[in-house]
Protein backbone atom coordinates (compact mmCIF):
# COMPACT_ATOMS: atom_id res chain seq x y z
CA UNK A 1 0.00 0.00 0.00
CA UNK A 2 2.39 2.80 1.00
CA UNK A 3 4.37 1.72 -2.09
CA UNK A 4 1.54 2.62 -4.45
CA UNK A 5 1.11 5.84 -2.36
CA UNK A 6 4.72 6.92 -3.02
CA UNK A 7 4.40 5.95 -6.80
CA UNK A 8 1.02 7.76 -6.84
CA UNK A 9 3.20 10.82 -5.60
CA UNK A 10 5.77 10.45 -8.07
CA UNK A 11 3.62 10.26 -10.86
CA UNK A 12 1.67 13.48 -9.33
CA UNK A 13 4.55 15.57 -9.45
CA UNK A 14 5.89 14.35 -12.79
CA UNK A 15 2.67 16.01 -14.26
CA UNK A 16 2.96 19.21 -12.23
CA UNK A 17 6.45 19.76 -13.27
CA UNK A 18 6.07 18.92 -16.79
CA UNK A 19 4.90 22.67 -18.08
CA UNK A 20 8.01 23.68 -15.51
CA UNK A 21 10.06 21.43 -17.64
CA UNK A 22 8.75 22.44 -21.34
CA UNK A 23 9.18 26.31 -19.89
CA UNK A 24 12.92 26.10 -18.66
CA UNK A 25 14.17 23.64 -22.32
CA UNK A 26 12.19 26.60 -24.36
CA UNK A 27 14.38 29.24 -22.02
CA UNK A 28 17.17 26.92 -22.98
CA UNK A 29 17.01 27.18 -26.19
CA UNK A 30 16.45 31.01 -26.38
CA UNK A 31 19.51 31.41 -24.68
CA UNK A 32 21.49 28.83 -26.38
CA UNK A 33 25.35 29.01 -27.27
CA UNK A 34 25.27 26.30 -29.24
CA UNK A 35 22.05 26.02 -30.86
CA UNK A 36 21.64 22.93 -33.03
CA UNK A 37 19.07 23.16 -36.12
CA UNK A 38 16.69 20.26 -34.33
CA UNK A 39 16.64 22.53 -31.21
CA UNK A 40 15.40 25.53 -33.45
CA UNK A 41 13.11 23.39 -34.92
CA UNK A 42 11.97 22.14 -31.85
CA UNK A 43 11.20 24.97 -30.06
CA UNK A 44 9.66 26.44 -33.17
CA UNK A 45 6.97 23.89 -32.94
CA UNK A 46 6.79 24.76 -28.71
CA UNK A 47 6.21 28.46 -29.75
CA UNK A 48 5.43 30.19 -32.70
CA UNK A 49 2.25 31.88 -32.49
CA UNK A 50 1.20 31.46 -36.20
CA UNK A 51 0.83 27.80 -34.87
CA UNK A 52 -1.30 28.22 -32.16
CA UNK A 53 -3.73 30.22 -34.65
CA UNK A 54 -3.58 26.75 -36.64
CA UNK A 55 -4.40 24.95 -33.84
CA UNK A 56 -7.02 26.83 -33.03
CA UNK A 57 -8.45 26.74 -36.68
CA UNK A 58 -7.99 22.96 -36.15
CA UNK A 59 -10.00 22.78 -33.16
CA UNK A 60 -13.03 24.89 -34.57
CA UNK A 61 -12.94 22.65 -37.72
CA UNK A 62 -13.26 19.78 -35.26
CA UNK A 63 -16.50 21.91 -33.30
CA UNK A 64 -18.14 22.08 -36.43
CA UNK A 65 -18.51 18.14 -36.64
CA UNK A 66 -20.70 18.62 -33.53
CA UNK A 67 -22.74 21.26 -35.11
CA UNK A 68 -23.03 19.02 -38.52
CA UNK A 69 -24.17 16.21 -36.43
CA UNK A 70 -27.33 17.75 -34.36
CA UNK A 71 -30.61 16.76 -35.26
CA UNK A 72 -33.78 19.29 -35.63
CA UNK A 73 -34.96 20.10 -32.32
CA UNK A 74 -38.93 19.16 -31.63
CA UNK A 75 -40.92 22.33 -31.07
CA UNK A 76 -43.19 22.35 -28.34
CA UNK A 77 -46.08 24.73 -28.20
CA UNK A 78 -49.34 25.81 -26.47
CA UNK A 79 -52.49 27.62 -27.23
CA UNK A 80 -55.55 28.59 -25.63
CA UNK A 81 -58.49 29.90 -27.52
CA UNK A 82 -62.43 30.65 -27.47
CA UNK A 83 -62.90 32.99 -24.79
CA UNK A 84 -66.04 34.59 -24.37
CA UNK A 85 -65.98 38.24 -24.25
CA UNK A 86 -69.55 38.15 -22.71
CA UNK A 87 -69.50 35.44 -20.44
CA UNK A 88 -65.87 35.66 -19.33
CA UNK A 89 -64.18 32.00 -18.62
CA UNK A 90 -66.95 30.90 -16.26
CA UNK A 91 -67.13 29.12 -12.68
CA UNK A 92 -64.46 26.37 -11.26
CA UNK A 93 -60.97 25.48 -11.60
CA UNK A 94 -58.77 26.35 -13.90
CA UNK A 95 -59.22 23.16 -15.85
CA UNK A 96 -62.90 23.67 -16.16
CA UNK A 97 -62.56 27.23 -17.12
CA UNK A 98 -64.16 27.59 -20.68
CA UNK A 99 -60.93 27.71 -22.77
CA UNK A 100 -60.10 25.40 -25.56
CA UNK A 101 -56.23 25.10 -24.70
CA UNK A 102 -53.86 22.76 -27.09
CA UNK A 103 -50.51 21.05 -26.29
CA UNK A 104 -48.84 20.62 -29.32
CA UNK A 105 -45.37 19.03 -29.99
CA UNK A 106 -43.58 18.85 -33.83
CA UNK A 107 -40.70 17.34 -35.12
CA UNK A 108 -39.03 18.15 -38.16
CA UNK A 109 -37.66 14.94 -40.01
CA UNK A 110 -34.81 15.54 -42.56
CA UNK A 111 -34.72 13.19 -45.67
CA UNK A 112 -32.14 13.28 -48.24
CA UNK A 113 -29.61 11.88 -45.85
CA UNK A 114 -28.71 15.88 -45.15
CA UNK A 115 -27.08 14.99 -41.74
CA UNK A 116 -25.15 12.27 -43.71
CA UNK A 117 -24.17 14.66 -46.05
CA UNK A 118 -23.22 17.15 -43.28
CA UNK A 119 -20.65 15.13 -41.70
CA UNK A 120 -19.22 14.25 -44.77
CA UNK A 121 -18.59 17.72 -45.66
CA UNK A 122 -17.49 18.47 -41.93
CA UNK A 123 -15.04 15.33 -42.33
CA UNK A 124 -13.63 16.32 -45.50
CA UNK A 125 -13.55 20.03 -44.05
CA UNK A 126 -11.24 18.58 -40.55
CA UNK A 127 -8.71 16.46 -43.11
CA UNK A 128 -8.12 20.08 -44.79
CA UNK A 129 -7.81 21.79 -41.42
CA UNK A 130 -4.97 19.00 -40.62
CA UNK A 131 -3.49 19.20 -43.21
CA UNK A 132 -3.15 23.09 -43.32
CA UNK A 133 -1.63 22.65 -40.37
CA UNK A 134 1.24 20.13 -41.46
CA UNK A 135 1.86 22.57 -44.42
CA UNK A 136 2.25 25.83 -42.15
CA UNK A 137 4.47 22.80 -40.23
CA UNK A 138 6.67 22.33 -43.41
CA UNK A 139 6.89 26.13 -44.35
CA UNK A 140 7.91 26.90 -41.11
CA UNK A 141 10.57 23.97 -40.72
CA UNK A 142 11.66 25.63 -44.46
CA UNK A 143 11.79 28.98 -42.83
CA UNK A 144 13.74 27.98 -39.31
CA UNK A 145 16.45 26.37 -41.69
CA UNK A 146 17.16 29.13 -43.71
CA UNK A 147 17.19 31.13 -40.46
CA UNK A 148 19.23 29.30 -38.87
CA UNK A 149 21.39 28.92 -41.71
CA UNK A 150 21.54 32.62 -42.56
CA UNK A 151 22.61 32.84 -38.48
CA UNK A 152 25.03 30.30 -39.20
CA UNK A 153 26.63 32.24 -42.24
CA UNK A 154 26.62 35.40 -40.07
CA UNK A 155 28.83 33.95 -37.83
CA UNK A 156 31.40 32.74 -40.15
CA UNK A 157 31.10 35.91 -41.96
CA UNK A 158 32.23 38.30 -39.21
CA UNK A 159 34.55 35.28 -38.20
CA UNK A 160 36.47 36.24 -41.49
CA UNK A 161 35.72 39.74 -41.51
CA UNK A 162 37.61 39.78 -38.28
CA UNK A 163 40.42 37.71 -39.37
CA UNK A 164 40.91 39.71 -42.83
CA UNK A 165 40.95 43.03 -40.54
CA UNK A 166 42.89 41.74 -38.17
CA UNK A 167 45.51 41.09 -40.94
CA UNK A 168 44.92 43.82 -42.81
CA UNK A 169 45.70 45.98 -39.51
CA UNK A 170 49.27 44.44 -38.87
CA UNK A 171 50.47 44.79 -42.93
CA UNK A 172 49.40 48.79 -41.87
CA UNK A 173 51.86 48.20 -39.02
CA UNK A 174 54.47 46.85 -40.89
CA UNK A 175 53.74 49.62 -43.81
CA UNK A 176 54.43 51.85 -41.16
CA UNK A 177 57.85 50.41 -40.15
CA UNK A 178 58.95 50.25 -43.68
CA UNK A 179 57.88 53.66 -44.35
CA UNK A 180 59.99 54.79 -41.29
CA UNK A 181 62.66 53.14 -42.77
CA UNK A 182 62.29 54.38 -46.02
CA UNK A 183 61.25 51.37 -47.71
CA UNK A 184 58.06 52.55 -48.84
CA UNK A 185 56.23 55.66 -50.23
CA UNK A 186 53.68 57.47 -48.31
CA UNK A 187 51.15 57.23 -50.94
CA UNK A 188 51.66 53.43 -50.17
CA UNK A 189 51.10 53.24 -46.44
CA UNK A 190 47.99 56.03 -47.38
CA UNK A 191 46.22 53.17 -49.46
CA UNK A 192 47.12 50.57 -47.06
CA UNK A 193 45.11 52.64 -44.56
CA UNK A 194 42.22 52.84 -47.29
CA UNK A 195 42.48 49.29 -47.18
CA UNK A 196 41.97 48.79 -43.48
CA UNK A 197 39.39 51.16 -42.74
CA UNK A 198 37.21 49.12 -45.87
CA UNK A 199 38.04 45.80 -43.32
CA UNK A 200 36.96 47.51 -40.73
CA UNK A 201 33.64 48.91 -41.81
CA UNK A 202 32.91 45.05 -43.50
CA UNK A 203 33.53 44.06 -39.67
CA UNK A 204 30.87 46.70 -39.09
CA UNK A 205 28.69 45.37 -41.60
CA UNK A 206 29.01 41.47 -40.81
CA UNK A 207 27.96 42.54 -37.02
CA UNK A 208 24.76 44.45 -38.25
CA UNK A 209 23.97 41.15 -40.44
CA UNK A 210 24.38 39.22 -37.40
CA UNK A 211 22.51 40.56 -35.55
CA UNK A 212 19.39 40.99 -37.88
CA UNK A 213 19.91 37.49 -38.17
CA UNK A 214 19.77 36.48 -34.77
CA UNK A 215 16.11 38.52 -34.87
CA UNK A 216 14.87 36.81 -37.74
CA UNK A 217 15.93 33.31 -36.27
CA UNK A 218 14.11 34.14 -32.78
CA UNK A 219 10.89 35.83 -33.56
CA UNK A 220 10.76 32.47 -35.96
CA UNK A 221 11.41 30.15 -32.60
CA UNK A 222 9.06 32.10 -30.27
CA UNK A 223 11.63 34.02 -28.80
CA UNK A 224 12.40 37.45 -27.69
CA UNK A 225 14.08 39.64 -29.76
CA UNK A 226 16.75 39.72 -27.15
CA UNK A 227 17.48 36.03 -27.39
CA UNK A 228 21.18 35.31 -27.50
CA UNK A 229 21.74 32.92 -30.17
CA UNK A 230 24.50 31.07 -31.77
CA UNK A 231 24.65 28.22 -34.10
CA UNK A 232 26.63 25.13 -34.03
CA UNK A 233 25.49 22.69 -36.65
CA UNK A 234 28.57 21.85 -39.11
CA UNK A 235 27.52 22.67 -42.83
CA UNK A 236 26.07 19.91 -44.60
CA UNK A 237 29.10 18.40 -46.75
CA UNK A 238 28.10 18.66 -50.73
CA UNK A 239 30.34 15.54 -51.37
CA UNK A 240 27.87 13.71 -49.71
CA UNK A 241 26.14 11.19 -51.98
CA UNK A 242 22.17 12.31 -51.76
CA UNK A 243 19.21 10.22 -53.62
CA UNK A 244 18.66 13.30 -55.68
CA UNK A 245 15.86 11.92 -57.49
CA UNK A 246 12.61 13.17 -57.90
CA UNK A 247 9.00 11.50 -59.59
CA UNK A 248 4.83 12.97 -59.71
CA UNK A 249 4.27 10.39 -56.86
CA UNK A 250 6.27 12.38 -54.96
CA UNK A 251 3.70 15.36 -54.45
CA UNK A 252 1.38 12.58 -53.45
CA UNK A 253 1.81 12.75 -49.64
CA UNK A 254 2.85 17.14 -49.40
CA UNK A 255 0.40 18.44 -47.56
CA UNK A 256 -0.76 21.13 -49.21
CA UNK A 257 -1.71 18.91 -52.07
CA UNK A 258 -3.58 16.25 -49.72
CA UNK A 259 -5.37 19.90 -48.31
CA UNK A 260 -6.64 20.63 -51.75
CA UNK A 261 -7.90 17.09 -52.39
CA UNK A 262 -9.61 17.60 -48.65
CA UNK A 263 -11.05 20.93 -50.16
CA UNK A 264 -12.44 19.07 -53.29
CA UNK A 265 -14.38 16.41 -51.21
CA UNK A 266 -15.78 19.03 -48.98
CA UNK A 267 -16.78 21.25 -51.95
CA UNK A 268 -18.25 17.86 -53.88
CA UNK A 269 -20.21 16.92 -50.30
CA UNK A 270 -21.65 20.46 -50.49
CA UNK A 271 -22.94 20.12 -54.02
CA UNK A 272 -24.59 17.08 -52.89
CA UNK A 273 -26.05 18.92 -49.78
CA UNK A 274 -27.47 21.23 -51.84
CA UNK A 275 -29.84 19.08 -54.02
CA UNK A 276 -30.29 17.37 -51.29
CA UNK A 277 -32.80 20.50 -50.52
CA UNK A 278 -34.73 19.48 -52.70
CA UNK A 279 -35.85 16.34 -51.34
CA UNK A 280 -38.93 17.74 -48.76
CA UNK A 281 -38.40 17.46 -45.35
CA UNK A 282 -41.85 15.88 -43.41
CA UNK A 283 -42.78 17.76 -40.09
CA UNK A 284 -44.59 15.76 -37.94
CA UNK A 285 -47.25 16.57 -34.93
CA UNK A 286 -48.94 15.71 -31.91
CA UNK A 287 -51.06 17.05 -29.94
CA UNK A 288 -53.56 17.20 -26.79
CA UNK A 289 -56.90 19.37 -26.59
CA UNK A 290 -58.84 19.46 -23.82
CA UNK A 291 -62.51 21.76 -23.98
CA UNK A 292 -64.83 22.27 -20.75
CA UNK A 293 -67.49 22.36 -20.20
CA UNK A 294 -68.21 19.20 -22.02
CA UNK A 295 -65.25 17.38 -20.67
CA UNK A 296 -63.63 16.80 -24.07
CA UNK A 297 -59.88 15.26 -24.22
CA UNK A 298 -59.04 15.06 -27.45
CA UNK A 299 -55.43 14.03 -29.09
CA UNK A 300 -54.70 14.56 -32.54
CA UNK A 301 -51.63 14.35 -34.79
CA UNK A 302 -50.46 16.10 -38.56
CA UNK A 303 -47.77 16.78 -40.94
CA UNK A 304 -46.53 19.06 -43.09
CA UNK A 305 -44.43 19.41 -45.74
CA UNK A 306 -42.72 22.28 -47.90
CA UNK A 307 -43.90 23.45 -51.39
CA UNK A 308 -41.62 24.26 -54.23
CA UNK A 309 -43.68 26.94 -55.57
CA UNK A 310 -41.20 29.70 -55.72
CA UNK A 311 -38.07 28.57 -54.59
CA UNK A 312 -36.47 25.41 -56.04
CA UNK A 313 -33.04 25.89 -54.71
CA UNK A 314 -31.52 26.79 -58.16
CA UNK A 315 -28.96 29.78 -56.92
CA UNK A 316 -28.12 27.31 -53.94
CA UNK A 317 -27.44 24.16 -56.04
CA UNK A 318 -25.65 26.13 -59.19
CA UNK A 319 -23.79 28.12 -56.43
CA UNK A 320 -22.42 24.68 -55.00
CA UNK A 321 -21.73 23.36 -58.20
CA UNK A 322 -19.87 25.91 -59.06
CA UNK A 323 -17.78 25.82 -56.11
CA UNK A 324 -16.76 21.93 -56.58
CA UNK A 325 -15.81 23.08 -60.37
CA UNK A 326 -13.38 25.67 -58.71
CA UNK A 327 -12.51 23.41 -55.87
CA UNK A 328 -11.55 20.82 -58.69
CA UNK A 329 -9.23 23.55 -60.47
CA UNK A 330 -7.57 24.62 -57.32
CA UNK A 331 -6.78 20.65 -56.58
CA UNK A 332 -4.88 20.00 -60.21
CA UNK A 333 -3.44 23.47 -59.98
CA UNK A 334 -2.15 22.38 -56.44
CA UNK A 335 -0.79 19.34 -57.81
CA UNK A 336 1.38 21.12 -60.58
CA UNK A 337 2.84 23.88 -58.26
CA UNK A 338 3.89 20.60 -55.89
CA UNK A 339 5.37 18.74 -58.80
CA UNK A 340 7.31 22.06 -60.09
CA UNK A 341 8.53 22.97 -56.65
CA UNK A 342 9.59 19.52 -56.39
CA UNK A 343 11.27 19.89 -59.77
CA UNK A 344 13.12 23.44 -58.88
CA UNK A 345 13.85 22.48 -55.51
CA UNK A 346 15.62 19.35 -57.23
CA UNK A 347 17.83 21.19 -60.00
CA UNK A 348 18.53 24.10 -57.37
CA UNK A 349 20.19 21.50 -54.85
CA UNK A 350 22.33 19.98 -57.78
CA UNK A 351 23.98 23.12 -58.86
CA UNK A 352 24.23 24.35 -55.26
CA UNK A 353 25.67 21.12 -54.55
CA UNK A 354 28.38 21.65 -58.03
CA UNK A 355 28.22 25.54 -56.96
CA UNK A 356 29.66 24.59 -53.11
CA UNK A 357 32.34 21.92 -54.33
CA UNK A 358 33.87 23.80 -56.64
CA UNK A 359 34.62 26.65 -54.23
CA UNK A 360 35.59 24.06 -51.70
CA UNK A 361 37.80 21.95 -53.53
CA UNK A 362 39.10 25.00 -56.39
CA UNK A 363 38.18 28.45 -55.84
CA UNK A 364 39.09 28.61 -52.26
CA UNK A 365 42.79 26.65 -52.20
CA UNK A 366 43.46 28.27 -55.53
CA UNK A 367 43.26 31.42 -53.48
CA UNK A 368 44.53 31.33 -50.36
CA UNK A 369 47.57 29.72 -52.05
CA UNK A 370 48.16 32.74 -54.45
CA UNK A 371 47.42 35.52 -51.55
CA UNK A 372 50.01 33.58 -49.10
CA UNK A 373 52.34 33.51 -52.11
CA UNK A 374 51.79 37.34 -52.70
CA UNK A 375 52.32 38.00 -48.65
CA UNK A 376 55.51 36.19 -49.33
CA UNK A 377 56.63 37.95 -52.49
CA UNK A 378 55.50 41.25 -50.66
CA UNK A 379 57.29 41.14 -47.81
CA UNK A 380 60.47 40.26 -50.24
CA UNK A 381 60.11 42.98 -52.28
CA UNK A 382 59.06 40.73 -55.21
CA UNK A 383 55.56 42.45 -55.45
CA UNK A 384 54.46 45.90 -55.74
CA UNK A 385 51.57 46.73 -53.52
CA UNK A 386 49.09 46.76 -55.99
CA UNK A 387 49.38 42.86 -56.59
CA UNK A 388 49.61 42.29 -52.93
CA UNK A 389 46.14 44.35 -52.53
CA UNK A 390 44.54 42.53 -55.43
CA UNK A 391 45.68 38.86 -53.88
CA UNK A 392 44.17 40.32 -50.73
CA UNK A 393 40.69 41.30 -52.68
CA UNK A 394 40.95 37.92 -54.17
CA UNK A 395 40.89 36.19 -51.07
CA UNK A 396 38.13 38.02 -49.10
CA UNK A 397 36.05 37.05 -52.64
CA UNK A 398 36.79 33.43 -52.79
CA UNK A 399 36.19 33.23 -48.82
CA UNK A 400 32.87 34.93 -49.20
CA UNK A 401 32.04 32.76 -52.35
CA UNK A 402 32.93 29.72 -50.43
CA UNK A 403 30.65 30.83 -47.49
CA UNK A 404 27.41 32.11 -49.72
CA UNK A 405 28.05 28.92 -52.00
CA UNK A 406 27.73 26.63 -48.68
CA UNK A 407 24.78 28.19 -47.11
CA UNK A 408 22.71 28.19 -50.22
CA UNK A 409 23.68 24.36 -50.66
CA UNK A 410 22.32 24.10 -46.96
CA UNK A 411 19.20 25.64 -47.96
CA UNK A 412 18.43 24.14 -50.97
CA UNK A 413 19.08 20.68 -49.16
CA UNK A 414 16.72 21.30 -46.85
CA UNK A 415 14.09 22.75 -49.43
CA UNK A 416 14.37 19.52 -51.61
CA UNK A 417 14.11 17.10 -48.84
CA UNK A 418 10.48 19.22 -47.20
CA UNK A 419 9.73 19.72 -51.06
CA UNK A 420 8.72 16.04 -51.74
CA UNK A 421 7.08 13.76 -48.81
CA UNK A 422 8.08 15.64 -45.84
CA UNK A 423 8.53 14.26 -42.23
CA UNK A 424 5.21 13.98 -40.71
CA UNK A 425 4.65 16.28 -37.68
CA UNK A 426 1.76 14.84 -35.60
CA UNK A 427 -1.23 17.21 -35.43
CA UNK A 428 -2.25 18.30 -32.09
CA UNK A 429 -5.46 16.43 -30.91
CA UNK A 430 -8.86 18.18 -29.43
CA UNK A 431 -11.78 17.45 -27.96
CA UNK A 432 -14.78 19.11 -29.15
Amino acid sequence: MCEKVHLLRLLTAAVLLLPLRVALAGAAACDSAQLTLENATWQMLESNPQLDQARGALAGARADRLTAGERPNPTLSFNSSSYNLRNGLGSGDAWHKRLDSILRVDQTIERGNKRGLRLDATAAGIDGAESDYRELVRQLRLAVAGAYYDLLRAQQRLDLSQQLAELQHQTEAAARRRLEAGDIAESDLARIRVESARADSDVQNAQADLESARIALAHLMGCSSDATLAASTAWPNPQAEWPLTATATDVAARPDVLAAAARTRQAHAMARLAEAQRTRDITVGLQYEHFPPDGQNLLGAGFSVPLFLFNRYEGEIARAHADAETADAAERQARADAQADVAQALSAVRHAAERARRARSDLLPLSEKAAAAMDYAYAHGAAGLEDLLDARRGLRAARLEALDAQADYAKALTAWQLAGNPPQHPVPESTP
